[in-house]
């Protein structure tokens, strides 16, 4: 339950993020709806994501050898 809440949440960010202009996309607003870039924990999960996701890419690319 609490990865769907955290699905949910995330879900809600982009929706807000999205909904706003280019020019609008600054520490400030990221801060607004959550997220503090003066800390390194979002920096840290978004490098961990890209990781998981890199080690999918690569049990693909290597299953198809």
């Amino acid at each position: 339950m609490q990865r769907h809440q955290a699905t949910a949440k995330a879900l809600k960010v982009v929706d807000e993020l999205l909904g706003r202009s280019d020019h609008d996309r600054t520490y400030r607003m990221l801060n607004e709806v959550g997220i503090d870039l003066s800390s390194r924990s979002p920096i840290k999960r978004l490098i961990d994501r890209l990781d998981r996701q890199l080690d999918k890419l690569e049990l693909l690319l290597n299953s198809k050898e």
